[in-house]
């Protein structure tokens, strides 16, 4: 589950989803709060209320489960490729890249 505002527009729904009995996981990197000491309260409120933190990668991560599941690990790579912003072998290879044209 994720929104906007931590503090408003996550928590209160999280709160109602874990009293109604459903398993509740937020990925804390895909929010935010109105300041850092605002939305890591929010956090903390939840998850003592039983709300699972988890990352965008766990999150992803925890969907592929592993590489044997061959026919969803392009979508998989497509999230870090194209959506993530970040994705350590390409940006390491963009940056072979770089380095290489400066010396040519």
């Amino acid at each position: 589950m994720t929104a906007l505002w931590t503090e408003a527009c996550l928590t209160f729904p999280a709160l109602d989803a874990i009293q109604e009995g459903y398993e509740v996981y937020v990925p804390v990197d895909a929010v935010g709060g109105t300041s850092l000491a605002a939305h890591q309260a929010a956090l903390h409120r939840m998850e003592q209320a039983g709300v699972k933190l988890i990352s965008r990668v766990q999150m992803y991560c925890e969907l592929q489960r592993d590489w044997s599941r061959e026919a969803t690990v392009p979508g998989f790579m497509g999230v870090f490729n194209n959506f993530d912003g970040f994705n350590v072998e390409k940006a390491a290879e963009e940056a072979a890249q770089k380095a290489a044209q400066g010396r040519a």
